[in-house]
């Protein structure tokens, strides 16, 4: 039987410093319209294909947030059947959470676009407006404008001449930026957290 937690309980685990899970298992554009921040999304119909990678020590408590208690159980006894015994669930769910005055994160992303503003403050990164690029592309011939998206991101549209250097791809372009350090580099993504954690 799932142990079923009020907020307050839940509130301290999370400010405890233990180590925990917490998974929102309600559907993506559930999540997306508001969840607790900090929660992963992993939807109840994908938690038996997702969790040995997503929690791969089984002794780690798992705490499981739904619209209601009956949604949590579930989840549990899915847990429970892949060898999972730790699991809490969220008394009344996400909708309990926001009456008690939790704090509520909307979208996909949340704590890695903090991360990147943080980044862009703290480390001053320069950005370029699209029309000073244009410019600078037709004056400059030690430029290269590397996109950071994913392929098919990139296959749909992309700015003319821009090399496509998904994420992690882009410390394979040091040695070559360094063979000429006189080199202008921009960076694009889809919006600018990636751009950001890529300069």
């Amino acid at each position: 039987m799932i142990q079923i937690i009020p907020c307050g309980e839940l509130e301290q685990l999370m400010d405890s410093g233990e180590s925990y899970a917490l998974f929102d298992i309600r559907e993506p554009a559930e999540y997306n319209a508001g969840h607790i921040p900090g929660a992963t999304s992993l939807p109840r119909r994908d938690i038996e294909f997702r969790i040995a990678y997503l929690v791969p020590v089984r002794s780690t408590p798992i705490s499981v947030v739904g619209d209601s208690d009956k949604r949590a159980s579930l989840a549990a006894m899915t847990l429970r059947r892949v060898g999972y015994e730790n699991d809490l669930g969220l008394e009344g769910g996400f909708p309990s959470w926001v009456e008690s005055g939790g704090t509520k994160a909307t979208g996909v992303n949340v704590l890695s676009k903090e991360f990147g503003e943080r980044i862009h403050t703290e480390e001053e990164v320069q950005e370029i407006e699209p029309d000073q690029l244009r410019k600078l592309m037709d004056e400059e011939r030690r430029l290269l404008v590397l996109d950071v998206r994913t392929p098919q991101e990139y296959g749909r549209c992309c700015i003319p001449g821009g090399l496509n250097v998904p994420g992690g791809d882009l410390i394979l372009w040091a040695a070559d930026l360094r063979k000429d350090p006189r080199a202008k580099v921009v960076i694009n993504c889809a919006g600018r957290t990636r751009s950001i954690i890529g300069i």
